[in-house]
């Protein structure tokens, strides 16, 4: 992917994932974007940070579980604070848990 996220994961970037799991066979905990709370993720026109990742989290998320391996995420920065949207790293993980905790299954921060 792009250093500028799309809101659709296309077809492209879905076998991308699909092809990187098959050339690491043993690799079983997948991370999906690390520090997505940091300046390296540059959100979709009109989008929070956080709304672009949890978009791009749905859209590998599914991927990664159904071909039997392990979702790492969030990935915090240890920044504090979004530099864009002055959100805490605390509100961040809290925000992601209640939408999608149940999605992952190792949590880092």
């Amino acid at each position: 992917m792009t250093r500028h996220a799309t809101s659709i994961l296309t077809l492209t970037d879905q076998s991308y994932v699909l092809q990187l799991m098959a050339r690491y066979p043993s690799v079983q905990y997948w991370g999906i974007w690390n520090e997505p709370n940091d300046a390296f993720l540059t959100p979709d026109p009109g989008q929070t940070r956080f709304a672009t990742y949890e978009r791009i989290f749905d859209g590998i998320a599914g991927i990664i579980r159904t071909n039997g391996r392990k979702v790492i995420a969030p990935e915090l920065a240890n920044n504090g604070t979004d530099p864009l949207s002055g959100t805490s790293q605390l509100q961040w993980l809290s925000d992601f848990l209640r939408d999608r905790g149940s999605q992952v299954n190792v949590v880092a921060v």
